[in-house]
């Protein structure tokens, strides 16, 4: 089956899910396309190279690219009109989503000319907000094949009126969190249309890469990982982090991604009297983030974001045996099992979460890290995320 992708960009440092969902496809036999509305991103050919891209066809959108889908806009008039009209009507209440959205118009009409070329078997929208504009043309100009579309993080946390309608037009409908059913339901996409399918990481691979996993037993490393911005909760991280030092002294805490927050936290960290044993690594290859949770104890997440789903950080972070302690995110609860394999805190709770902490290096909890491990081989591989896709989709015949 040829399958084309259509997201933002492709492929990002922050989006290591995309490039594994399309290798996955690619591994069982399909041929994936993978288009982006943005420039190719600086480090592309850096990240092609770390993550096996090589043979992913990959098409973002250039300057000349927006060149050239503007022609396209002037050579279907019809099309454009309709188009337009159809999102001055849908957006013109989020007068910001409306205007991003004419800018990006000329980006879809030159992917739609790559989709007409290829003529794929089945288009997938990988995110609901943006590329809910390429699916209005697709419908209207490519009806024969089927729409595949994703909405569940921060797509639908924005909840744009053209995601709602491209929701019910879509031919196969999916979230990847049973919480996400009641918000889609909101916005008029009924949940018994929606398949949920709960992101995957490569475990297979990741095994690969801890064969000489250490024992973490005598392990003095917390860590926490993701885009450095303020809504993310590092600063929480910090201050925890600050506590847990007053008890164990030997701890280091490494804070790996590359952001603006930056240095504001490398700031915090010297006003706490942590930044001596606080490293911040940057962004760094996946493998070396994967060794890092090898060798670490305890997993901080404090994000603070409203379109957190799931975090896939977080799910590699207890198959690497790290033990987790997660603010509440939305569904959080169908990736950790409070106590079990997990622990789960308020947003901002930062005394709870130094509770918690200060007894993992207690050695309180022996049993958790091995239980998380598990939790995620049994639910959260990307061969069974990615198997619900391919039986979802061919589920039903393809309109002729």
């Amino acid at each position: 089956m040829i399958i084309a992708y259509i997201t933002s960009q492709f492929p990002v440092p922050s989006e290591t899910f995309t490039s594994g969902d399309v290798l996955e496809l690619q591994k069982l036999g399909h041929e994936v396309y993978a288009f982006g509305f943005r420039p190719d991103h600086p480090e592309m050919d850096k990240m092609i190279l770390q993550r096996g891209l090589k043979y992913i066809q990959i098409e973002n959108c250039s300057f000349f690219g927006q060149v050239h889908g503007f022609f396209r806009m002037l050579f279907s008039p019809m099309l454009s009109i309709s188009l337009f009209l159809w999102l001055f009507k849908l957006e013109k209440s989020q007068p910001k989503f409306l205007l991003r959205s004419l800018l990006l118009v000329p980006a879809f009409f030159h992917i739609l000319s790559g989709l007409k070329r290829i003529k794929p078997d089945l288009i997938h929208l990988f995110w609901g907000h943006y590329p809910s504009i390429l699916g209005f043309l697709i419908k209207k100009s490519m009806p024969q094949i089927p729409l595949s579309m994703f909405l569940g993080a921060h797509d639908l946390a924005a909840k744009m009126n053209i995601s709602s309608y491209m929701g019910k037009k879509a031919d196969f409908m999916f979230t990847h969190a049973e919480a996400n059913l009641p918000l889609l339901e909101e916005m008029g996409i009924s949940g018994s249309t929606v398949t949920v399918a709960h992101r995957g990481i490569d475990t297979e691979s990741l095994d690969k890469l801890l064969s000489e996993q250490p024992d973490k037993k005598d392990s003095r490393l917390v860590l926490s990982v993701g885009r450095l911005q303020p809504y993310k909760g590092f600063d929480d991280t910090l201050r925890i982090f600050a506590m847990l030092l007053k008890n164990h002294e030997d701890l280091k805490l490494g804070i790996l991604g590359d952001g603006p927050e930056k240095d504001n936290l490398i700031r915090l960290a010297e006003e706490l009297g942590v930044n001596k044993s606080v490293h911040f690594y940057g962004h760094l290859p996946h493998n070396e983030v994967i060794r890092l949770m090898a060798e670490s104890r305890l997993f901080l997440f404090m994000s603070r974001h409203n379109g957190e789903r799931l975090p896939n950080v977080i799910k590699e972070a207890m198959f690497c045996k790290c033990i987790c302690i997660s603010s509440d995110t939305v569904g959080i609860e169908e990736l950790i099992d409070y106590g079990e394999t997990g622990f789960i805190v308020s947003k901002t709770d930062i005394n709870t979460a130094f509770s918690l902490a200060d007894q993992v290096f207690s050695d309180k909890f022996p049993k958790l890290p091995n239980a998380a491990r598990q939790a995620i081989i049994n639910n959260f591989s990307r061969s069974k995320s990615i198997q619900h896709y391919l039986d979802r989709w061919s589920s039903r015949e393809y309109p002729k």
